[in-house]
């Protein structure tokens, strides 16, 4: 990493914290590290941090229902990676639409 970019994931990752969010580094997270997140440096999506935000956000669904949304939010559909962007940016600005079986029908 070049030293202009570790300046700014620094300051990213000051004001990410001031805010109150949990920050932490790539090689910690990563295969390997002390805090691993990722099986693999491919996948993108932290899965057990976004898992946990997924029930965090949505205690009414099922963990079958929450496995789907998961799997459908991070799934590529496309081979570009600029609409896969924007497709992940609609599911988590718009949510994902899921059928829930309640009181013996679907809705």
């Amino acid at each position: 990493m070049s030293g202009f970019e570790s300046v700014v994931e620094e300051a990213a990752m000051k004001w990410l914290g001031d805010l109150g969010y949990q920050v932490g580094y790539g090689a910690e997270l990563s295969p390997g590290g002390a805090y691993p997140e990722r099986e693999r440096y491919d996948e993108v999506v932290l899965g057990g941090i976004f898992r946990d935000a997924l029930t965090r956000l949505n205690p009414h669904l099922d963990g079958d229902t929450l496995d789907e949304v998961a799997k459908r939010v991070t799934r590529a559909e496309s081979a570009s990676l600029e609409e896969n962007n924007l497709v992940f940016h609609r599911h988590l600005t718009r949510g994902v639409e899921v059928q829930v079986r309640r009181d013996g029908g679907l809705r």
